[in-house]
């Protein structure tokens, strides 16, 4: 499946999450459904210490649980990148290329985490900003080896000049994904989500599912900024025709 390397508009970045989604749904899956079943038992488990009050116990299954959350989304981000550029997908090997950036991406994460609440603290503005500003800072980290300094850096590189216009794709794309979330959710009947330990999976099932629509948007959003400010798409097909043998006179 070939994809058009090109800056795109707004219609066609949240079109073109959803054509990645559903063209490569059943590897996507392979990988967004283990990992996000596992992780929903480990916060479960958090929140159970929490109520025995047992606090160390609960701090470390919410550790457990924002690892399988980062691995399953920086996965999926490989996999989107190469599904994007048309290359072979091979799941195992994007997870084990995410579990050796774990700690970049714990990094990273805190970095953002701090920034926002920083942000929050100071008025709602800087928050809403950093939160466009810093959107694709996972990109970086697993499509280029950047820290999680620079990658915040970076995302905030490759989405200036366009932040206003941004702010409203995240802020449609996110009302479409909670409304297939809810419909999703609205499906499973409450005797199930009620089964202990099986019930917190299938309570987040719908999450799980919907989950890769999101690193499918601001992965396309990463390129279109590198298109747009680096001219990516002329990097990359000038390098295609070096590596095209010549055909014979």
């Amino acid at each position: 499946m070939r994809y058009e390397i090109r800056s795109h508009t707004l219609g066609e970045l949240l079109d073109g999450s959803f054509a990645l989604y559903r063209d490569h749904l059943g590897t996507l899956a392979a990988v967004a459904v283990p990992l996000g079943a596992v992780g929903a038992v480990f916060f479960g488990a958090s929140t159970g210490a929490v109520q025995r009050k047992a606090p160390g116990a609960g701090f470390a299954w919410l550790m457990a649980g924002l690892a399988c959350e980062l691995l399953q989304a920086a996965a999926l981000v490989v996999l989107l990148s190469d599904a994007y550029l048309g290359r072979e997908l091979r799941p195992v090997e994007a997870v084990a290329r995410t579990m050796r950036r774990i700690p970049t991406l714990f990094f990273g994460a805190l970095l953002l985490g701090a920034g926002l609440i920083g942000g929050a603290l100071l008025l709602v503005v800087p928050a809403l900003y950093l939160v466009v500003a810093w959107a694709v800072w996972m990109q970086p980290v697993m499509l280029e080896g950047a820290s999680g300094w620079k990658s915040l850096a970076r995302s905030r590189s490759l989405t200036r000049g366009s932040l206003g216009n941004l702010g409203l794709l995240l802020l449609a794309f996110t009302a479409i994904q909670w409304a297939l979330q809810l419909g999703l959710g609205a499906l499973l009947p409450s005797s199930l989500k009620a089964i202990p330990y099986l019930g917190v999976v299938l309570t987040d099932l719908p999450a799980i599912l919907i989950g890769p629509l999101s690193p499918a948007l601001l992965t396309l959003v990463y390129y279109d900024g590198r298109i747009r400010h680096e001219g990516f798409d002329l990097e990359l097909r000038s390098s295609m025709e070096a590596t095209t043998p010549a055909a014979a006179p």
